[in-house]
């Protein structure tokens, strides 16, 4: 994986025990909507966690703090991510 403005190679783990020492967090728990422990025991059966990769961003240019034109310029380039 790379650090999508950087283009630097970003080392990445989807899951936590997967992670190196130094590590903080891994792809699934900073994406995780549920976690199951928070819920009465068999409510869930697992998590529940969004995946959103860094090229699904649009970073191109800014839609706030800027004027009419230029949010519109940058909406629509980001709708052609979907």
């Amino acid at each position: 994986m790379v650090h999508p403005e950087k283009l630097e190679p970003r080392k990445t783990v989807l899951f936590a025990h997967e992670a190196s020492p130094g590590q903080t967090y891994s792809l699934w728990n900073y994406r995780r909507l549920i976690n199951k422990d928070h819920f009465e025991p068999g409510f869930f059966a697992g998590d529940v966690s969004v995946m959103n990769w860094p090229h699904n961003d649009y970073f191109l240019g800014p839609i706030v703090g800027v004027d009419e034109v230029e949010k519109t310029k940058h909406l629509e380039a980001a709708k052609q991510l979907t």
